[in-house]
């Protein structure tokens, strides 16, 4: 998985600060945003490098909904 310690702050993951700050909807759409933003420029700037850093984002985005799935199960 890609992940520098500068998108940590203080501990707290960034897709995680952005769920608790603005809710679960816009940590998903991060997320797309991230995809579409690694996947489209994989072939002009960093090759397989941008294509697993969109994978670490879909891999995310799989967590967010398996959780959202979880809570509507439970309630």
């Amino acid at each position: 998985m890609i992940e520098p310690n500068y998108y940590h702050n203080k501990g707290t993951d960034v897709i995680k600060m952005i769920e608790l700050l603005r809710g679960e909807q816009a940590a998903k759409d991060f997320c797309v945003g991230n995809v579409l933003k690694y996947a489209i420029r994989y072939d002009k700037k960093n090759g397989v490098e941008d294509l697993k850093k969109a994978q670490t984002y879909i891999n995310r985005l799989i967590i967010l909904e398996g959780e959202e799935n979880e809570r509507r199960n439970n309630s």
